[in-house]
């Protein structure tokens, strides 16, 4: 089959770093549950919270290693990508505590804080990390409560300072509030959306029924647009190259709309 995405840029799989997978009998449940969705790839993204989680660049490579070399011993192949999600705060995005994608110095996938913090303060962070050489991916914005309040901040962070976004494929497939679900479909169709990924933590709905994730993204933004985002994309990242961003579509209409509810029910 197909696989849903080229590369599942955002995943927990790595065995207890954070609040993903307890131990390496979950790693291997979660890696076989998208090998069933044609997934072969994943970038691996324990947090890295200095209160919560306080994982560095030094701590997570050797338990990517040590997780690809249980994984391949038990037969599963799936291929592990060393990565990280890192809480834009001062005290856990410091120069040490950065991992990017595939340990390139090119990308790498970061956290809002919850609630409502300054813009200005999250900018300064962002730009800090943009002088270092590398690109921020701003996860999951559909979930961020800054972005939801001003959906513009995101467009220009897109448009005018080259930075990615990276959406939740459980989203596309239903497994959310409807109001995480609408935001993530007008980020999509905004042309903000560059990336998806599961966000799995453990087997539970943002691992099932993910087919229908696919359909629902073709649907909202075209099949090459959807290509782009799924396959193209994710293959670039994993390249260190630059992405494209996926050309912006007229939001569909209040039968579109609703006959897209009824296929998610």
């Amino acid at each position: 089959m197909e696989a849903l995405v080229s590369l599942d840029m955002h995943c927990h799989l790595l065995p207890g770093l954070d609040d993903g997978a307890r131990d390496l009998d979950e790693s291997a449940a979660i890696a076989e549950a998208l090998l069933g969705y044609g997934i072969t790839r994943v970038v691996v993204t324990p947090h890295v919270h200095r209160d919560l989680y306080p994982n560095t660049r030094a701590s997570i490579l050797p338990v990517v290693a040590a997780t690809q070399a249980e994984l391949a011993r038990r037969g599963i192949a799936l291929q592990l990508v060393a990565g990280a999600e890192v809480r834009l705060d001062p005290e856990s995005c410091t120069p040490e505590q950065w991992l990017t994608i595939g340990d390139s110095g090119r990308h790498m996938l970061v956290e809002l804080p919850p609630g409502l913090p300054l813009v200005s303060t999250l900018e300064a962070q962002l730009f800090a990390i943009q002088a270092a050489g590398i690109t921020p991916i701003i996860a999951h914005p559909e979930r961020q409560g800054v972005l939801l309040k001003d959906p513009g901040v995101l467009a220009r962070w897109v448009l005018e300072r080259g930075m990615l976004a990276q959406g939740t494929l459980c989203a596309l497939a239903g497994a959310a509030s409807a109001g995480t679900v609408r935001a993530l479909e007008g980020f999509l169709q905004q042309g903000l959306i560059h990336v998806l990924g599961t966000d799995v933590h453990h087997l539970d709905r943002r691992v099932r029924d993910l087919t229908r994730a696919t359909a629902r993204l073709e649907a909202l933004v075209g099949a090459e647009n959807a290509r782009l985002i799924r396959l193209e994309n994710p293959l670039a990242l994993l390249e260190g190259r630059a992405p494209r961003r996926p050309r912006p579509v007229a939001p569909p209409s209040l039968l579109q709309r609703l006959l897209a509810t009824l296929r998610l029910t």
